[in-house]
């Protein structure tokens, strides 16, 4: 069973990332190192990582605070709004920072109509500034996740205890708090940082002159005569990406783990009470209430923006569905229209989620039965194609199964297998999450009754994991529909699928539109996701009851 989900693996993973290697030039690399702006793009694309992860945990660390310590009526709504954008495609929020902050966007227009002001006074986008602040909004909601987590995992004994002590809330929180949060701050910091170095859809839309060497890579790519260089710049930025994260795991074993303490009780919850509350929560109300805002805004802006021509203020000027007939009227080349684009893009994430979820169930069976380093390293191996370039390995897919011995090119199925590469690390956390669940009394009862491997994980396992299975399809199926990097790198002619059908509508000035399309992806994602949550609450309900 090992072995299928490491052939899986390499087949998916490896096999690209070492023909992508096999493609690369010592030559081109000296001559690339030497280049001033390839290296004016390498400090840019560290420069505007480390500038998207620092304000994006310092936000995220109040909130965090604030939802793990207090409990109120519409905690559940609050959450479920400041989580949204995280389920959004990339592509989203850039077209949500044009809506809000272009020269005719909703700000502007806002502050010239309150302040007569002939100009527009905010001039944003298509600068580094632009893509940190849409890398801030799309990842406060990451930072969240995971400082929340580490917040509610405090040992509430350590505080009482100090608090009793005479320490000062201060001193609590740096001498008491902070040591066990180290862990959950060095998670969210690290993904956040490897994602915005990998990042590509948000400089592409709205970086303008500043790029970052996926963008750079993807445009050399894309020339005549310049893969070699590609190839050479993905390997040089795989070579990075390792040395992250040999860095990263050095210093979680040998500095984060003896910092952490026991965490024998919880961080204890209070009931929000503005009336009765200090001046300090208050003010962390008040700060939670705003950072909701920044998250819910840009998503409330592409969907008003669908149905609505313009705004007052904020608000939309009356119900409209010009934007959409407009984009079921819009032809995008090759006689491609709305409806061509809707199919294949449902075609595709239909099949993606079949295939991830097959090869998910294999894999996460591996890892839940495995004992030892083998289960940490194939549990490792499985989530590695997230912190992988994904322009690294569309040229690697593009080399080995669309121009190599498939010759998938233009065809949907090759989009279909390389969502699968990024979607297949999600749904075999899931799935192995439900695996690890199930009453083991059950699988022992079975095979006493005589009951093979096989019959008990058909008869008494499978049943058990159903509604997990059913969520990761739907998680699948969504982050299948949302997907841009692959999506660009593999249109053609006659293949595109609703994100690239996004970018072109940009390209083209066409935000009403865009606006349209992108929120029927929107409400495709949210739908699925809520119904994936709902399923996976079932699952561990019935399989909670069958323990």
């Amino acid at each position: 069973m090992e072995a299928l989900s490491v052939s899986v693996l390499g087949l998916l993973f490896l096999a690209p990332l070492v023909s992508i290697a096999q493609g690369a030039s010592l030559e081109s690399l000296a001559e690339l190192l030497t280049d001033p702006y390839l290296l004016r793009v390498i400090a840019n694309t560290f420069l505007q990582a480390v500038l998207s992860t620092v304000p994006a945990v310092l936000a995220a660390l109040p909130l965090a605070y604030f939802f793990a310590r207090y409990e109120f009526r519409l905690s559940s709504l609050a959450r479920a709004v400041l989580l949204a954008p995280f389920f959004a495609p990339a592509f989203a929020a850039a077209q949500a920072f044009l809506i809000m902050y272009g020269k005719t966007g909703v700000i502007n227009t806002l502050l010239m109509q309150v302040f007569g002001l002939a100009e527009p006074p905010v001039s944003l986008l298509y600068s580094l500034q632009a893509v940190v602040l849409a890398h801030v909004f799309y990842y406060v909601p990451l930072a969240f996740t995971a400082l929340e987590a580490g917040f509610a995992s405090i040992d509430q004994d350590l505080i009482d205890a100090a608090r009793s002590l005479g320490a000062s809330e201060w001193r609590i929180l740096r001498k008491v708090m902070f040591p066990q949060l180290a862990p959950s701050l060095a998670a969210s910091g690290t993904l956040i940082f490897v994602f915005s170095f990998l990042t590509f859809a948000t400089p592409l839309l709205i970086g303008g002159s500043f790029t970052t060497l996926e963008v750079e890579t993807y445009f050399y790519w894309s020339r005549f005569g310049g893969w070699t260089t590609a190839k050479t710049l993905s390997t040089l930025q795989l070579g990075l990406n390792l040395i992250f994260v040999l860095a990263i795991f050095l210093a979680r074993e040998r500095v984060l783990q003896p910092r952490m303490l026991a965490k024998a009780g919880g961080l204890a919850r209070n009931r929000l009470s503005l009336l009765c509350g200090s001046l300090a929560v208050k003010a962390l109300t008040l700060y939670a209430l705003l950072l909701i805002a920044f998250e819910a805004l840009p998503i409330y802006f592409i969907f008003a923006s669908g149905f609505s021509q313009g705004f007052y203020l904020i608000f939309p000027l009356g119900a409209s569905i010009e934007n959409f007939q407009r984009l079921f009227s819009f032809t995008f080349g090759a006689r491609v229209t709305v409806l061509d684009s809707m199919g294949q893009s449902i075609a595709i994430a239909a099949l993606a989620a079949l295939l991830s979820v097959s090869a998910s169930l294999l894999t996460a069976y591996s890892i839940a039965y495995s004992k030892g380093r083998a289960r940490s390293l194939l549990s490792a191996a499985t989530v590695a194609p997230l912190a992988v370039s994904r322009i690294a390995l569309a040229m690697g897919l593009y080399t080995i199964y669309g121009a190599g011995v498939l010759r998938l090119y233009g065809s949907w199925e090759l989009l279909a297998l390389s969502h699968l590469v990024v979607i297949y690390p999600l749904t075999t956390r899931l799935i192995e999450s439900a695996l690890i669940r199930v009453d083991p009394d059950l699988i022992d009862a079975a095979s006493t009754a005589g009951a093979s491997r096989l019959y008990t994980f058909l008869r008494v396992e499978l049943p058990l994991i159903g509604p997990s299975l059913a969520a990761a399809s739907l998680i699948a199926f969504a982050s299948s529909i949302g997907e841009f990097t692959f999506a660009l790198f593999f249109a053609t002619g006659g293949l595109q699928t609703m994100p690239v059908s996004v970018e072109r509508l940009l390209d083209s000035r066409q935000l009403g539109p865009a606006s349209a399309m992108t929120s029927l992806i929107l409400a495709v994602i949210f739908v699925s996701a809520l119904a994936a949550n709902l399923l996976a609450k079932r699952s561990l309900g019935g399989l909670t009851y069958g323990a």
